[in-house]
């Protein structure tokens, strides 16, 4: 029977991840890779990430936008050749990012013409960084000077601007995307790890506006789902999860069906020295490794002290521990394999 205070810890806990940015070309975009996972947790937790990082995550954008001699959005200006609707979507594409604390800050465009408007000539210093430099704004076709004021805020997610107020007579309100993410993907892989099947893995694909990095966006998204998470059970239930972990850690270490023994040491994040290290003592799985105590470890010559912690973390991490001992573990052929062991009644 199994024991359902219990039963979670058998789910495979990842320990690995990478990301890579995009290649040449695919500006501002770039993949996570997650794994091992148990069966149906790469569905799971992409999907989950995906929609917190293309619903949730902060960003700048125009909200409104005052131009001088203009009182409404259905007008036209003299002197220049788009309409003030047209302008209002080319400030819509506009990609910011507000520096300093206010979250709301107003900006000064002003320009003689004739000629092209970009997003360049918004006058903001050091309180605003213009991440399209080049996106065009209007032209001007006489030689006439064209003034105008740029509301930008922060915000999350998609606000109309019927949602929206102003303070400031003449402000024109601007439906805001907030979103730093343009895009937003997953993929599920299934992966071998040893005799376990149903292990996968997960990469995240991500590209951004450039206003955060790929990387930033997928460390937010993963702190607001730990966050939403982390309330569906009490403060003092999370506590007692963290005792419980630490006080049955030795009877979850020889677990024989724990995935993640049949996992090769040489996927670890270790530095090659460490790994060869280990190699020589004939630890080539994560089974083989548990098994030593840390005393071998430490008499292992060129395995230094931080090696030695970084294998004590992160088997800890997974309910394992140095000097566990596995009765049946046998590796042939290369394979690691769990033989049943009989013991007569007395």
């Amino acid at each position: 029977m199994v024991k359902s205070d219990l039963a979670w810890k058998s789910i495979v806990r990842p320990y690995k991840s990478s990301f890579v940015e995009g290649e040449e070309g695919e500006k501002f975009s770039g993949s996570l890779t997650l794994e091992p996972l148990s069966r149906g947790l790469g569905v799971t937790l992409g999907n989950a990430m995906r929609r917190i990082l293309l619903s949730s995550i902060e960003s700048a954008a125009v909200t409104s936008v005052k131009i001088s001699g203009v009182r409404q959005e259905f007008s036209s200006i003299p002197g220049v050749l788009e309409d003030v609707i047209d302008i209002i979507i080319n400030l819509k594409s506009l990609d910011v990012k507000l520096l300093g604390a206010p979250r709301g800050q107003k900006f000064s465009l002003d320009v003689q013409g004739p000629g092209e408007v970009f997003a360049e000539s918004i006058q903001g210093g050091s309180n605003i960084e213009i991440i399209n430099p080049k996106h065009k704004i209007c032209t001007i076709t006489d030689d006439i000077k064209l003034s105008m004021e740029i509301g930008i805020e922060r915000g999350v997610g998609y606000v109309p601007s019927e949602e929206m107020t102003s303070d400031s007579f003449g402000d024109i309100l601007v439906d805001a995307q907030f979103s730093p993410v343009i895009d937003a993907n997953y993929e599920v892989e299934n992966i071998s790890m040893g005799s376990e099947s149903g292990i996968e893995r997960l990469i995240l694909n991500v590209q951004t506006n450039g206003s955060i990095s790929p990387k930033q966006a997928i460390d937010q998204a993963g702190k607001i789902l730990v966050d939403q998470a982390s309330h569906f059970f009490e403060e003092k239930d999370r506590k007692e999860v963290e005792i419980k972990e630490e006080s049955e850690l030795s009877s979850v270490s020889g677990d024989t069906n724990h995935p993640i023994l049949y996992q090769k040491i040489k996927d670890l994040d270790l530095p090659m020295r460490c790994l060869n290290c280990l190699e020589k003592m004939d630890i080539y799985f994560i089974g083989d490794l548990i098994q030593k105590t840390e005393s071998q470890l430490r008499q292992t010559p060129h395995l230094g002290e931080k090696s030695v912690s970084d294998i004590k973390k992160f088997l800890k991490s997974h309910g394992l521990a140095l000097g566990t001992v596995l009765p049946g573990w046998s590796v042939e052929n290369g394979t690691p394999h769990i033989k049943s062991v009989t013991t007569s009644g007395g």
